[in-house]
């Protein structure tokens, strides 16, 4: 074991990755940087289309109205996006941003985070624990908190994955249980509105125990 290490983990009282993600669900308060500038605070998943739907496309420099350059060029805020991301900005928020993952807008290189949740799935760094084999990935037990969940959630795009979250272990009803931004819940959650954010069916069913399709570790 390092001593050195286990010490200095135990002294650390920054939050952890996990604890970072909760700072963009529904209430959470707003923070912000030494700077100033918006940092963290409840998040929305994206602006508000004409039938009441929500856009996709909010990155994590939309949500925080920065420009950020990536090694293929500069990507500019969206207005109409600030303060909302989706499922794969909220997940670069949390490993990117204030994680330090590098991020890229595609899927460019083995040490980079991608734009979308396809682009994780195929070449996000780090380990696969389950690749995607169009089935559920059984069994589960190799999961730890923070790994990430890929899904084919949406009936409308064919059959690629279409939704990130971040897993986060069992809850107290013994479910595996996992957090995503997600349009019916405006936002990032690991409640069960528009679908519940389990990786394990209840009595058979689960729009996202189904849905779910592949894994990797950053």
């Amino acid at each position: 074991m390092d001593q050195a290490w286990l010490a200095a983990a135990r002294a650390d009282t920054a939050p952890d990755l996990l604890a970072v993600a909760l700072q963009y669900v529904h209430g959470a308060p707003r923070r912000r940087d030494p700077s100033g500038r918006r940092l963290a605070g409840d998040a929305h998943y994206g602006p508000v289309r004409r039938d009441g739907g929500r856009d996709e496309g909010s990155d994590f420099n939309d949500y925080l109205g920065r420009r950020w350059r990536h090694p293929d060029g500069v990507d500019r805020p969206e207005w109409a996006q600030r303060g909302s991301l989706d499922c794969s900005g909220f997940v670069r928020m949390v490993f990117g941003y204030r994680g330090g993952l590098p991020m890229a807008r595609a899927a460019g290189g083995p040490q980079a985070l991608p734009r979308r949740a396809h682009q994780m799935a195929d070449a996000a760094p780090g380990l696969v624990l389950a690749a995607d084999t169009a089935a559920p990935p059984a069994p589960l037990h190799a999961l730890a908190p923070g790994d990430l969940v890929f899904f084919d959630a949406a009936a409308d795009d064919g059959a690629r994955i279409d939704h990130v979250g971040i897993y986060l272990g069992v809850d107290s009803g013994g479910r595996r249980r996992f957090l995503s931004s997600r349009k019916g819940a405006d936002g990032p959650t690991m409640g069960d509105t528009g679908g519940r954010s389990l990786l394990d069916a209840v009595d058979g069913r689960g729009l996202y125990a189904r849905a779910f399709r592949a894994a990797r570790r950053l």
